[in-house]
């Protein structure tokens, strides 16, 4: 059974049966990601491409996905939870299509962290901005492994109350 407004409910546990060098998922709709785990991605060798033409939200659990993701929606990516690669790149675009929508950001929630513990991490949103909307926790993009590379191609905003950003490359 979907979601309501969904056209697909795939549960975490079920990722664990894909097996393949990558994965693209894409939907007509908004994407919600909830508490993916890096145990049911491993057998997903290369990258994970979310592909949605409205919104991709992660909410409510941390999501762990034990290769690369790449993210892509048409309409905002909003970001309230800890997004991690344990290897290979997190890139993440909120206006994949780089034509001017109702909101082309990468909204960044209170005290969220996106990691990438081996690899490189791209945010994006070419006619939107990188938005800080969270109530004033830090904000955290870190790499590991002393190779990750942290960009972010468009213009970093505080959308509410002085949330400070935190990039890190550790070796």
């Amino acid at each position: 059974t979907a979601l309501s407004g969904t056209a697909m409910d795939i549960t975490d546990a079920e990722l664990a049966f894909i097996f393949a060098q990558d994965v693209t998922l894409i939907s007509a709709g908004k994407f919600t990601v909830n508490g993916v785990t890096a145990t049911n991605t491993a057998n997903i060798a290369g990258t994970t491409l979310l592909d949605g033409s409205g919104e991709v939200e992660f909410s409510s659990g941390a999501s762990v996905f034990s290769n690369g993701l790449t993210v892509q929606a048409d309409d905002l990516v909003d970001i309230d939870v800890a997004v991690t690669t344990s290897s290979g790149n997190l890139s993440i675009d909120g206006d994949a299509d780089n034509a001017t929508d109702s909101n082309d950001n990468v909204d960044l929630g209170s005290g969220v962290t996106l990691t990438a513990t081996s690899g490189n991490i791209q945010l994006d949103a070419t006619n939107g901005s990188i938005v800080l909307s969270g109530s004033g926790d830090t904000v955290t993009i870190q790499t590991s492994g002393g190779t990750g590379e942290i960009s972010l191609t468009d213009q970093v905003t505080d959308s509410n109350t002085a949330t400070d950003l935190s990039l890190s490359t550790h070796t």
